[in-house]
C-alpha cells in the first residue's frame, strides 16, 4: 500500500492508520498529534492549542477556555498578518 501523504510504499507491519487511511511512520508523525488532555488523536486541521503551546481536541478547547471572554488569542505573528490585510482593505 502507498502512504496517503508522501506515496512512499509501505507495508501492513510498517503503517500507520488515521481516519482510515494509511501513513508511513514520518507522515505520520508529521500529520498528527494527540489531544494533551483527552489524548484523542486530531488531523492537524482540527487541532486547537491552549496559552502553552499543547495541542487540544475542540472539545477539551472549549471546556478549558468556555469562561473566557469571547476576544480570540491571537499571536504576534497572526496579529501582523490581521492588521496588513486591514490597512489593504482599507485603502481599497
Amino acid at each position: 500500500m502507498k502512504c496517503t501523504k508522501c506515496g512512499k510504499y509501505i507495508s501492513d507491519d510498517h503503517s500507520y492508520w488515521a481516519f482510515d487511511k494509511p501513513y508511513c511512520e514520518k507522515c505520520y508523525e508529521e500529520s498528527s498529534k494527540n489531544c494533551h488532555i483527552c489524548n484523542v488523536y486530531l488531523n492537524m486541521e482540527d487541532i486547537f492549542y491552549d496559552l502553552t503551546g499543547n495541542p487540544l481536541c475542540s472539545q477539551c478547547y472549549a471546556e478549558k477556555y468556555e469562561d473566557e471572554p469571547n476576544n480570540p488569542i491571537v499571536f504576534d505573528s497572526d496579529r501582523k498578518l490581521i492588521l496588513s490585510l486591514s490597512r489593504n482593505c482599507l485603502n481599497n
